[in-house]
């Protein structure tokens, strides 16, 4: 039996010395996976990621999709992601968000994709990472996380109120003091991966709901 993991660099360990030992996949999984995870991914790059291996998988593998945000997408093989400029980034990623870019249209890229997945893999286990994704088209059971949480939250203690590892304004004062020593005990400073610590959390909490 094999774990298909699939999802962003959370997933795929970004930043780590030895993703491939020490990324939460690799230890809920111990060792005994295939992890698809892709720096600056998106759910669309998820899918099409499931759709070269599915054949490979076997019903009684188990089959991980961790969301990333929605407002991430694919086209033409690249992905379009806010404010961010490398490699496998679409050349014209700002216009997308300047014209294309709404509420509704995420809602409906991410119930399409999430319909398709849960429906060509039902035995896989959808959570978010660090964002909230629901969708009305898949059941709670599809869920190894429900739908309003996210895997942050075990490393962080706000959220909601959006992934916020530097003292921001949307943080009362004393809401900072409190998420400040779980940014330098479970993050890399100045960046948005957790560290080595952090996958190992990650992957004991995730080991309890599995």
């Amino acid at each position: 039996m094999t774990d298909y993991w699939f999802g962003d660099s959370w997933v795929y360990g970004d930043e780590l010395a030895h993703p491939e030992t020490e990324c939460f996949a690799s230890l809920v999984s111990k060792g005994n996976c295939v992890n698809m995870g892709e720096n600056a991914t998106s759910i669309d790059s998820i899918v099409y990621k499931f759709l070269d291996v599915k054949d490979q998988i076997k019903s009684i593998d188990k089959v991980y999709f961790c969301l990333t945000d929605s407002n991430r997408v694919q086209i033409d093989e690249k992905n379009i992601i806010p404010g961010k400029h490398v490699n496998n980034i679409h050349l014209h990623s700002e216009l997308w968000y300047k014209y294309f870019d709404t509420d509704k249209q995420q809602q409906l890229n991410l119930d399409r994709n999430l319909f398709l997945l849960h429906k060509a893999c039902p035995q896989a286990k959808f959570f978010n990472i660090f964002s909230f994704n629901s969708s009305k088209h898949i059941p709670d059971s599809a869920w190894l996380l429900s739908s309003d949480h996210c895997i942050a939250e075990f490393i962080l203690p706000y959220v909601h109120k959006g992934m916020l590892l530097t003292d921001h304004p949307d943080l009362l004062v004393e809401e900072w003091q409190e998420q400040e020593p779980y940014v330098e005990k479970y993050f890399y400073p100045n960046n948005a991966h957790p560290n080595k610590l952090g996958h190992k959390k990650i992957a004991e909490e995730l080991c309890k709901l599995i």
